[in-house]
């Protein structure tokens, strides 16, 4: 049986064409992100496909997991050499890396989930997949944890503002996975910006004051009289 928690429920209630959502570590993104790839690939014809940052970690990450959600709407065996799931319903699922993303041109995509955009080249999304979309108004879910103030936050801030598509951020916390106890316990040994991003998907600049975690220019140099 297919459960969404309420956060999640809340991004695959969402009815904007290009969705975002920044989330602490263990949120539950890829099971959401398989739960979309089911719906969006249940018709005739219908094509979605997952894309992670290498075709190895698309593999690692999401292959196993969807096939034991898909299994009961299978039209055939999974196709493990091209990583790719036909239902029953006629759609197909197929599993990609962006890391020779040049070669993923051709194919009409009704939907299309981009996992840690962060990590991906920006041109993966910007010259190819987009243009994918374009004769059938696919969709697109992005789901990621923050790595710095890279071409991810620039798009979390651009997509703020446009009419076709809709932002969400959660921590960890509320993704509901990870009992308290153990995310106090990661607080106390990690340096608490890199906590704030991988727990609480902050936006951080992890490589400002490595000599000094809680350095900061504007607030610890100051002009100072000659002694």
């Amino acid at each position: 049986m297919i459960q969404l928690k309420p956060p999640q429920l809340q991004v695959f209630l969402s009815p904007h064409r290009f969705r975002l959502l920044v989330a602490g570590r263990r949120f539950g993104k890829t099971y959401l992100a398989q739960t979309e790839l089911l719906r969006a690939a249940w018709g005739k014809g219908r094509i979605a496909w997952y894309v992670a940052p290498t075709y190895k970690q698309a593999k690692r990450i999401a292959w196993n997991p969807l096939k034991d959600l898909t299994k009961p709407y299978w039209a055939t065996k999974p196709n493990e050499t091209d990583l790719r799931i036909e239902l029953a319903g006629g759609g197909t699922i197929a599993l990609r890396g962006a890391d020779a993303y040049d070669s993923l041109r051709g194919e009409g995509l009704d939907f299309l989930v981009l996992d840690e955009f962060a990590s991906m080249a920006p041109a993966a999304w910007y010259g190819v997949l987009r243009p994918m979309l374009a004769d059938r108004l696919g969709q697109a879910l992005f789901i990621g944890t923050p790595q710095g103030f890279n071409h991810f936050y620039d798009l979390y801030t651009a997509a703020e503002s446009q009419p076709n598509w809709a932002t969400f951020h959660f921590t960890t916390e509320e993704g509901g996975n990870v009992p308290a106890e153990e995310l106090a316990s990661a607080a106390r040994e990690m340096d608490e910006r890199l906590y704030r991003q991988e727990f609480r998907a902050s936006f951080e600049q992890l490589h400002a004051g490595r000599a000094y975690w809680a350095f900061d220019r504007t607030l610890d140099v100051k002009p100072q009289a000659l002694d």
